[in-house]
């Protein structure tokens, strides 16, 4: 049995994440881990307690799941992760508030410290399964990686997969993103997963273009490579990712850090074997 982590502050906002977590958990047999994090450990018995009452609220036949209470802080989330053995974890963020605007959410610089893969989210799920998974494609060739994850949620939950592929005045990055593009719906025909293929309009730019297609088709999750602040994209004002993780649809965003994962395609194999 694997493990989906779900750190808990006791705000709707972690508590809409487990919801999604346990999406996932009910085709696997995957363990649900709450964990709450704390200063102080005298708070550990009261925090221990509320996180029981919170699994109560949520147990049903086939799931299992467990609470678990650390000192700390939320840096820690990632150093946790890998101690959990976890395959992913599904994070609530509030958004952007005051001084995140310049210093990045503290969602995505968890991310970036983080060899666990994360699903984030910022409201309870739309639907109880994952239906629409959109994927966005670009030049940068570790973008690519995402797909093999995405492969295997797809396969457990039955999605059908969009490419949402970006549009560049430049000809030598328009030839690299149909490079990945053409790489990706092998990798799909290949794996028999249902998918369509859409390209950016260009009239709105590219983030805002997919994320209105990702509204319009009611995707239920988008999924990228995180960029660490360092990609093509983000040299030109509002970083790619943050701008994904918190858009204001509010649909959860599947992030894995390219630098630190050197085998993104392992992280679920685990979880699709227990199907």
């Amino acid at each position: 049995m694997k493990n989906l982590l779900v750190p808990i502050d006791f705000t709707p906002v972690t508590e809409a994440a487990l919801q999604h977590a346990l999406i996932l958990a009910r085709v696997t047999s995957a363990q649900v881990i709450l964990l709450h994090i704390v200063k102080d450990p005298a708070e550990v018995v009261a925090a221990q307690k509320k996180l029981e009452q919170l699994a109560v609220k949520y147990v049903q036949p086939g799931l299992h799941i467990t609470p678990e209470v650390q000192q700390g802080k939320i840096e820690d989330i990632g150093r946790l992760a890998a101690a959990y053995e976890t395959n992913l974890v599904f994070m609530g963020t509030h958004g952007l508030k005051g001084l995140q605007y310049l210093l990045g959410s503290r969602a995505l610089q968890v991310v970036s410290a983080s060899k666990s893969a994360f699903v984030i989210s910022q409201s309870a799920p739309i639907h109880d399964q994952l239906k629409e998974i959109v994927v966005p494609i670009d030049f940068i060739a570790e973008e690519k990686q995402i797909l093999h994850a995405v492969i295997d949620i797809a396969r457990l939950c039955g999605s059908r997969i969009h490419l949402f592929s970006a549009k560049h005045k430049d000809e030598f990055l328009n030839k690299r993103t149909q490079l990945n593009l053409n790489y990706a719906k092998n990798l799909l025909k290949n794996n028999k997963m249902e998918f369509l293929d859409v390209a950016e309009t260009g009239s709105k730019g590219y983030m805002t273009d997919l994320l209105d297609y990702a509204h319009m088709v009611n995707a239920d999750l988008l999924a990228i490579i995180n960029h660490k602040e360092d990609g093509f994209k983000n040299l030109f004002g509002a970083n790619f990712d943050q701008g994904l993780i918190t858009n204001d649809y509010k649909i959860p965003v599947l992030i894995m850090n390219y630098k630190q994962i050197t085998k993104v395609f392992d992280l679920f194999s685990g979880i699709a074997a227990n199907s």
